[in-house]
């Protein structure tokens, strides 16, 4: 990295590191926008890909080399490369924070969250799901295979829209919604709701955790049966306490299948164990769901 030659080199790195950032937000985020992807994920994605691509500086190596650049522009391309690299970790934890600041300023210029699909209204639902990720696309499978009429009175709740439709064609009801929104999930109609899951493990969850959605859940639903996720064993008191019925591990239930499967193969029953398994739940690359 050369020394810089003087204090303009360093404003006009600031400068190109600050187009390079805002031509994220006025090039990628509508593209990606328009072509499909949600507010929440399109803005949250321009600003996790601000940091300025290291090619920028083989161009300027290149510029700089047959003459088509000065030395001080391309001095100023490589410190602005090095400014966005420095900003690409705190950008990168506080895309969900940024992104819930300008959400209604988004809004405002015509940004919209995706439009509702029809619902029957004051319908109420049996099962809510929230979250929809590899658990709930295996639970609503096994759902629609055993039980058709209680995949119909299914509620799910989920940012990526990219799947409504997939989910739509198992039999559920799907609603856009940010799960950490309370007034989301009321509208959503999770004040109707008999029994409620939180499938999503913490850490795939953005902007909450298991422990606030209970609790939120609880507030806007009282009577309802909260089933939730905890992936340490030290949140499951915190999540009961915040109103949760039943906290499932997926860490302690996988252990238990695998122990029961340890033991057939120490009895040399592991093939009569896994055909046993196959009738009952299928053959796992046979399995037509929604998220493979």
């Amino acid at each position: 990295i050369p020394a810089p030659s003087g204090p303009a080199v360093l404003i006009l790195a600031v400068c190109i590191a600050l187009a390079a950032i805002a031509a994220r937000q006025l090039i990628v985020f509508p593209l990606l926008y328009f072509n499909g992807l949600d507010q929440r994920n399109a803005e949250v994605t321009a600003l996790r890909i601000a940091q300025i691509s290291e090619f920028s500086l083989v161009i300027a190596f290149l510029g700089r080399d047959l003459g088509h650049l000065s030395a001080d522009m391309s001095s100023a391309v490589i410190f602005a490369f090095v400014l966005t690299a420095l900003t690409t970790t705190p950008i990168y934890r506080s895309a969900y924070r940024i992104h819930a600041a300008v959400a209604p300023t988004l809004k405002r210029l015509g940004f919209r969250d995706p439009p509702e699909a029809e619902r029957a209204d004051q319908k109420e639902w049996r099962l809510a799901l929230l979250g929809f990720h590899r658990v709930a696309s295996s639970l609503l499978h096994d759902i629609a295979r055993d039980d058709p009429a209680l995949v119909h009175e299914t509620l799910v709740i989920d940012f990526n829209v990219a799947l409504h439709d997939r989910i739509r064609a198992v039999g559920a009801h799907v609603e856009y919604g940010d799960l950490s929104n309370a007034d989301t999930l009321h509208h959503a109609g999770i004040d109707r709701a008999r029994v409620v899951v939180s499938t999503v493990p913490d850490d795939l969850i953005r902007g909450t955790d298991n422990r606030r959605i209970v609790a939120t859940v609880r507030r806007l639903n009282p009577d309802a049966i909260i089933i939730a996720n905890a992936v340490n064993l030290a949140d499951c008191e915190a999540i009961y306490a915040a109103g949760a019925n039943y906290v499932f591990l997926s860490r302690i239930d996988t252990a238990r299948a695998l122990a029961e499967a340890i033991g057939m193969a120490l009895n040399g029953s592991l093939a009569e164990f896994r055909a046993a398994r196959e009738a009952e739940a299928g053959r796992p690359h046979q399995r037509p769901e929604v998220l493979s």
